[in-house]
């Protein structure tokens, strides 16, 4: 993979995707769809797309997470561009969840010049 290819966005997949898979989240598809349309549009960003899912068990964050990858990269989850983060596997402790869950795992800071980079917290 390389940072600096462009990786067009088909919107209309996605969208289709999201819509025929997801199953009571419209909702979630109509702010993933704006969130991912207006990161792409936007050339001048600086900054990874951070999505950050909230939701009890089998709500379908993982499965969310892998729609997205999977429409955006073609190694899906597997990019060396999609971080993952999961709220109880990287921040275990249950007294420092009060307080916040601190800062992120580690990411390799070559891939923190890319633009392309997506960051998802569930």
């Amino acid at each position: 993979e390389c940072c600096h290819e462009e990786r067009p966005l088909n919107t209309s997949a996605l969208k289709l995707d999201l819509e025929e898979k997801l199953f009571g989240q419209h909702l979630a598809t109509e702010v993933i769809l704006k969130a991912l349309t207006g990161f792409r549009n936007n050339k001048n960003s600086k900054k990874p797309l951070t999505l950050s899912l909230h939701g009890w068990a089998g709500t379908g964050k993982n499965f969310i997470s892998q729609i997205v990858a999977e429409n955006l990269y073609p190694k899906g989850l597997k990019s060396n561009f999609v971080h993952l983060f999961v709220s109880t596997l990287h921040f275990p402790h249950e007294q420092k969840i009060k307080v916040g869950p601190g800062p992120a795992p580690e990411v390799d800071p070559r891939q923190c010049e890319c633009v392309w980079q997506l960051r998802l917290h569930l």
